[in-house]
């Protein structure tokens, strides 16, 4: 079960977070309501279903890193450039 949208640009607020970020809704949804039916942990689909949801939450928290980074080197070339023209 991989994510739609996995591998997709780095815009948490674009529209491929947000397709993400309801894959994940939809996956923790089902992975609920199978553990409820199946009241086993170790069923295979329950198992299948937990690891599609980890996958898709690691995509998510590997793009919010990679956003903020991006958003820091930002700020960073801002300070150097107002440094720069503040001494000439």
């Amino acid at each position: 079960m991989a994510a739609p949208c996995a591998g997709k640009g780095n815009n948490i607020a674009g529209e491929d977070n947000r397709e993400l970020i309801e894959w994940i809704e939809l996956l923790r949804r089902r992975l609920e309501t199978l553990a409820v039916l199946r009241q086993n942990y170790t069923d295979p689909e329950v198992l299948a279903t937990s690891q599609a949801l980890d996958e898709a939450l690691n995509e998510f928290y590997y793009r919010s890193e990679a956003e903020g980074a991006q958003r820091v080197q930002s700020q960073v070339w801002q300070v150097k450039k107002a440094q720069k023209s503040a001494i000439g």
